[in-house]
């Protein structure tokens, strides 16, 4: 198995939940020279809390395969035994270390050359991934605020509705595009809108992988087919059913008909102008009320915040054993909040201790 901690040109995703990641993924992993494991959230996780853990040593190496464990995608490392993965991570050095070596174990036991990295938010740890990383690249994914909200709203497991997942896309734009003005000119960085990707999914592929230097593969567009852990994730979560089944190219525009005035005001007076330049019109008129029902933006959130579904009804009709995994996923989550830094932490770090195998 592999230790190098370093990930080979890696293409790491920019794009905000409830955007098409998830499909991107895929049809990145359905091509010959790609692994994409669906998301562990261990880049975004232990970049935030990694420095929590004194020793860097066998407690943060225990805590990273806690999370794994705990992840709702599915992985061939799951088939590996716990023994084999701790003595896998014990040569690699520090959380991020650690994680990019699970990483580049999963791409050699799927026999690919490289790896696709769907995480969220990389913006606010787009340093950590480089300092990991040998030659990456980017892929910048946007998609309608408006159909985003929708999407988020409609979640059973995203909490809040379309006020939450607005001030979402917001940060995570504004992010992004402070990101790419960060990244080094020689860095590869190709551009996408969702709704290119499923109107016109062939010559937006084309494009991306022409941007990114990637050979076009015709596979791409049979992830349903070709992508292994497509077929395992859609199995394994119904909130990702739609991943076994093609692309839907209708899947745009909804929130014509499906939002309403209200919302649909909050969304364009918050995302307004940075929508407009990702090429998405406004579909309120110049003639109707700017904020809604409602006299100013402030009202019309206080409002909108005030109704947010914070427990959603569609959460209890999931699958057991899917409620249990993402459960069990949020109690580590919580749990390394709660986590102290220690007074080594904060200053120099210690010699790190060579992890035994338990």
């Amino acid at each position: 198995m592999p230790t190098n901690k370093r990930l080979e040109q890696p293409v790491f995703l920019m794009c905000s939940e409830r955007s098409g990641s998830n499909l991107i993924t895929k049809l990145f992993d359905a091509h010959p020279d790609f692994a994409a494991p669906g998301t562990s959230h261990l880049f975004r996780v232990f970049a935030e809390f990694g420095c929590r853990f004194e020793d860097q040593g066998v407690a943060l190496r225990d805590a990273i395969l806690e999370m794994f464990d705990a992840k709702v995608s599915s992985w061939l490392l799951d088939q590996l035994a716990l023994e084999a993965r701790q003595a896998l991570l014990d040569p690699a050095d520090g959380a991020l270390g650690m994680v990019a070596t699970l990483m580049n174990a999963e791409r050699e036991r799927a026999e690919k050359a490289r790896l696709f990295v769907k995480e969220n938010s990389i913006a606010n740890y787009l340093t950590s991934l480089e300092s990991v990383s040998c030659d990456p690249s980017y892929l910048f994914m946007v998609r309608d605020p408006r159909d985003m909200a929708l999407s988020w709203e409609a979640s059973p497991l995203l909490r809040g509705g379309v006020v939450r997942a607005t001030n979402r896309w917001l940060d995570d734009q504004e992010g992004f595009l402070k990101a790419l003005r960060w990244l080094s000119p020689e860095r590869r960085v190709a551009c996408l809108t969702y709704e290119a990707l499923v109107s016109d999914p062939e010559g937006s592929l084309r494009k991306v992988c022409e941007r990114l230097e990637v050979p076009y593969s015709a596979s791409m567009l049979q992830f349903h087919a070709h992508s292994r852990s497509a077929r395992a994730d859609a199995d394994r979560a119904a909130v990702w059913a739609n991943l076994s089944k093609p692309i839907i190219g209708d899947n745009r525009a909804k929130f014509v008909d499906r939002m309403s005035d209200d919302k649909l005001a909050f969304v364009e007076a918050r995302c307004g102008s940075l929508m407009e330049a990702f090429g998405y019109r406004r579909h309120r008129g110049v003639d109707q009320p700017p904020h809604g029902s409602h006299a100013d933006l402030e009202a019309l959130t206080r409002a909108l915040t005030a109704a947010e579904p914070w427990d959603k009804p569609g959460y209890g009709d999931l699958p057991r054993e899917e409620r249990a995994r993402f459960e069990r996923w949020s109690q580590l989550y919580a749990q390394l909040q709660k986590r102290p830094f220690s007074p080594l932490t904060l200053g120099q770090s210690p010699a790190r201790p060579r992890a035994a195998s338990t």
